[in-house]
């Protein structure tokens, strides 16, 4: 997938204490799951506000990749 369809496709909620909800819309279906990966949010979150300097260690694209397979794992899809 392209960066501007893993944009469409995953939503990421507001991080507290180092953990935030990822919604990715998986063949039409929405599914949740917490995740801790505060590198790939700060990417994320640098990305849609035009940061500056962006934060180190993924691109846009590979941080939503990230949080895409996490989200599939723990939903025990393929």
């Amino acid at each position: 997938m392209t960066l501007k369809e893993f944009s469409n496709k995953v939503e990421i909620g507001a991080c507290l204490m180092g953990q935030f909800q990822v919604t990715i819309n998986y063949r039409g279906k929405d599914y949740t799951c917490k995740s801790n990966n505060t590198q790939a949010y700060d990417a994320i979150r640098d990305w849609l506000r035009d940061a500056d300097e962006p934060s180190l260690g993924y691109t846009p694209k590979q941080a939503y990749e990230c949080l895409w397979s996490e989200c599939k794992i723990a939903n025990g899809l393929r």
